[in-house]
């Protein structure tokens, strides 16, 4: 499987964008941050489909995670779950081999350290929930920086 992550800063008006772009990359799964896309749930974009999870429908639009699949895998995903804005994940079975995507955008570094603490345990947790009778492939954007800015 090709997989690919794309950071859009927000989808919407951008879902043909996307398509064009999956023609060229040829990518089976894509994990799509920054969506900025309200709810939760499925969508069919024509030979993919379109899993998200984004923030309540009452909230301002920001954050998001979604995974955009192939419909000739369709057949393999046993089961799906939108975890929050930051967290996608979706079970796949393909020839009696277990599979965890779990789609991430992750907190960025200049954020408080609780927040972060927070959000590295709720990837630690959901790991451990995921277990080790399957595959976990971790994609997305984990907004790390390293190296110090320097003062002008």
């Amino acid at each position: 499987m090709i997989y690919a992550i794309w950071n859009v800063q927000g989808l919407s008006r951008k879902s043909n964008e996307i398509i064009s772009g999956l023609k060229n990359i040829k990518a089976d799964v894509v994990v799509i941050t920054e969506t900025k896309k309200k709810g939760n749930g499925f969508e069919n974009w024509g030979h993919n489909d379109h899993f998200y999870s984004g923030v309540l429908k009452d909230q301002r639009a920001q954050q998001g995670v979604s995974i955009l699949i192939r419909t000739t895998l369709r057949k393999y995903i046993t089961t799906w779950e939108a975890i929050n804005q930051r967290f996608i994940k979706i079970n796949l079975t393909i020839k009696g081999y277990k599979i965890t995507i779990l789609g991430v955008y992750g907190i960025n570094d200049d954020s408080l350290d609780n927040v972060k603490e927070d959000f590295f345990e709720q990837l630690n947790d959901e790991i451990n929930r995921i277990g080790t009778s399957r595959e976990i492939i971790i994609l997305g954007e984990l907004n790390y920086r390293i190296g110090q800015e320097a003062n002008s």
